[in-house]
């Protein structure tokens, strides 16, 4: 596995805090994220350097500044410290990580920061500190810090109903209770409907439509109901009023100047508006980045980028969410704010497949996870806990004592994230007699009327026909291996509009009984998803397949075909 970030923590500390005698905690080099003047004991005048190699950290120690050799983001680099120098526990945030594995979660990565300071980052390949990654419903957030600026501006207010913003919506047949809704309601997610969104996602071509004919159920602004459509309508309103989508608008009047990646984007509904319920494309450090400055009140470096009365409100309980038995949110019942679920330590942007920012303002804490657990319905309890218990409930107000073969095993785990790979065996008695043989589909209509299985040592390739014409999918035995799940009908840029070629994929198999091989196949582009292929290849062979994803994959779902063997 190549070195990421946490191999500039190891340098750093290897040459300079290890080999030395003193009993401060240990300066190492990392690209800082944020700068926070609040805190006293911190320098006024930072050095502006970048080290990417354990070499070019002994060359570039006595450079007053460097500029990013890949011309990203111009966001500072400073000296600053451990994780125990800032009142947290190296062993603990290990204890997180091998928190993760032993649960068999599926992260991309983690990020721990304190006082706007980048304590701990990792990564499981093929993520970095640079990729874009989808947020989901993340994205929420993002949209509700943007209509706080319309409104700053005096270009809206929360109090404004929706026929003023979509009048050609409205007719002689819309439900007055739609039309007077206000933004506020639809902040809250107490939009006027009983059920979910609007529109169906895979089908829909013009989802805003399907917001002003649904069905009305209850006043606007009386009850809960979480409503990704409700959202979509927000990012539209801002995208009517200023001629840019809601991204764009946040990131040119505020997120910027902070160093926010300049190239993240928002997956966009099929009629073109940007998705701001569920399509931000951004990196970790951008999410933390965002996060930190929602749980400082708009302020960044003196300066209020976002308006405080807003971002306040925003972060409080506005509306109940009561206790729901059935939800996998362990704190589904503290409340929400505007797009904002509210926890007992404070706030957090939550995403599907559990992309999370968690704002503990009490600590100036805050920790960033990327993932794909879709189909786990424990991970977001798992996650949340782990957080809680080795972190959130154990950070000092004060700097703990240095522990450098702590801090060693934390870069140690770091480093070591992956993403899991299908777990069982290498063999089985039964591969040699089905190695390359093919194997036709005994049913009709079959959504998989062929498939073939060739090993080839600890890797393998899956060659089956579909009504889309043959497929190839390579799978690692052991190990994931990626490959293109090659289904170019798959939305892109677009939503319903298909990219053209597929989905980058991890992929991976092993036997997980003596006649049953399995194929993982983690998606890992734009949009993620999982599946799971089960070959029973016994005397009367079979193929199950299981998919976790939103609108795609579809063409896998399947449960005890037969086949037989040519």
């Amino acid at each position: 596995m190549r070195k990421r970030i946490c191999a500039l923590f190891l340098a750093a500390v290897l040459l300079v805090g290890i080999m030395t005698s003193s009993t401060s905690c240990t300066a190492i080099l990392l690209r800082r994220i944020l700068s926070n003047d609040s805190s006293d004991d911190k320098p006024q005048t930072e050095p502006n350097f970048e080290a990417q190699t354990e070499t070019e950290l002994e060359d570039q120690t006595d450079t007053d500044t460097e500029k990013d050799s890949e011309g990203e983001n111009d966001m500072d680099i400073s000296i600053y410290t451990t994780p125990e120098e800032m009142g947290i526990s190296s062993a603990e945030i290990t204890k997180v990580i091998e928190g993760f594995e032993e649960n068999g979660l599926s992260m991309h990565s983690v990020l721990v920061m304190r006082h706007g300071e980048i304590v701990a980052e990792g990564y499981a390949e093929p993520y970095d500190k640079d990729t874009l990654h989808r947020m989901y419903s993340v994205s929420k957030s993002f949209t509700s810090m943007a209509i706080g600026l319309l409104e700053s501006e005096g270009k809206i207010s929360i109090t404004d109903t929706l026929d003023k913003y979509f009048p050609e919506y409205i007719n002689e047949n819309t439900d007055q209770r739609i039309a007077k809704t206000k933004i506020v309601d639809l902040l809250r997610m107490a939009s006027p409907f009983t059920k979910g969104s609007t529109y169906k996602g895979d089908t829909d071509m013009d989802w805003i439509s399907t917001f002003f004919t649904a069905k009305v159920g209850k006043e606007p602004g009386s009850s809960f109901l979480y409503d990704t459509s409700a959202t979509y309508v927000l990012c539209v309103i801002v995208e009517k009023v200023t001629g840019k989508d809601f991204l764009t608008y946040l990131k040119d009047e505020a997120l910027l100047e902070m160093g926010f990646s300049e190239d993240s984007w928002c997956v966009k509904a099929p009629e073109g508006y940007a998705w701001g319920g569920s399509g931000v494309m951004c990196t970790s450090r951008d999410l933390a980045m965002f996060a930190n400055l929602v749980m400082n009140e708009g302020e960044y470096n003196g300066k209020q980028l976002l308006p405080r009365d807003y971002v306040k409100a925003a972060t409080s309980y506005q509306i109940s969410t009561a206790p729901d038995p059935d939800s996998d949110t362990p704190f589904y019942g503290s409340g929400y704010g505007y797009q904002i679920w509210m926890n007992p330590y404070g706030f957090g942007f939550m995403g599907m497949g559990c992309q999370y920012a968690y704002c503990i303002p009490e600590k100036d804490l805050v920790l960033v996870c990327t993932a794909d657990n879709q189909g786990n319905n424990e991970a977001t309890g798992i996650i949340y806990s782990l957080f809680e218990e080795h972190i959130i409930k154990k950070v000092s107000n004060t700097s703990l004592t240095p522990n450098p073969t702590a801090f060693k095993e934390m870069l140690d785990a770091l480093d070591g994230m992956e993403i899991p790979y299908q777990k069982g065996h290498a063999t089985s008695v039964r591969m040699s007699a089905i190695n390359g043989k093919t194997f036709v589909c005994t049913e009709s209509n079959a959504k998989i009327s062929s498939f073939r299985l060739d090993f080839n040592g600890d890797e393998g390739t899956l060659t089956y026909m579909t009504p889309r014409g043959e497929k190839v999918l390579k799978f690692g035995i052991g190990k994931n291996v990626e490959c293109m799940l090659n289904e170019p009908q798959y939305s892109g840029e677009y939503i319903n509009h298909p990219n053209g070629e597929g989905y980058r994929s991890y992929c991976s198999g092993a036997w997980t009984l003596t006649y049953t091989f399995v194929i993982k196949v983690q998606v890992v582009d734009d949009y993620l998803g999982n599946m799971t292929l089960s070959f029973d290849l016994d005397n009367s062979p079979t193929l199950t397949g299981k998919k976790t994803a939103e609108w795609f994959l579809d063409e896998y779902k399947m449960s005890g075909v037969s086949y037989r063997m040519q």
